[in-house]
């Protein structure tokens, strides 16, 4: 994670774009903003991706 502005009030938004979305792993950009569109903070987020446990009752 990468910080650009620091924020202490307002609202931020958050906006995330996937980079690879694999049947086993997606890699994803997320970059978050303050109220006037300035980048206040970037990030990479890879994730796992499992099947749902099956049922057993």
């Amino acid at each position: 994670m990468s910080d650009g502005k620091n924020l202490v009030k307002g609202v931020v938004k958050g906006v995330a774009k996937p980079v690879h979305l694999g049947k086993t792993t997606q890699v994803w950009d997320v970059s978050i903003t303050n109220e006037k569109n300035e980048l206040a903070c970037v990030s990479r987020l890879t994730m796992l991706v499992l099947k749902p446990a099956e049922d057993k009752g």
